[in-house]
């Protein structure tokens, strides 16, 4: 089995196995393997709690989700942490 079959046989059992997937994911989840790239791995390297790659539907979901939270600023706990806009960083000499 070619490595190619092998990815398109993983897609198809995964397809089956992670419920719904709007349009765009769909798309962008069979770009991700069409670049022969396996569905248990993402390009934004974003890993579960356990140390192992999340896989690319699941790492996209959390992407868009830490993008909301950055814009819309719904994660006060990275936010107590960061400056805002209108503080300088301290030189520290």
């Amino acid at each position: 089995m070619t490595r190619k079959a092998y990815l398109r046989a993983e897609l198809k059992e995964y397809m089956k196995t992670i419920g719904d997937l709007s349009a765009t994911e769909k798309e962008e989840l069979r770009a991700w393997v069409a670049d022969d790239n396996s569905v248990y791995d993402n390009p934004f390297l974003l890993y579960g709690e356990d140390g192992w790659p999340l896989d690319y539907v699941n790492a996209a979901r959390v992407d868009i989700e830490m993008y909301e939270d950055y814009i819309n600023k719904t994660n006060l706990f990275r936010f107590d942490f960061e400056p805002g806009p209108d503080i300088e960083p301290e030189i520290p000499f």
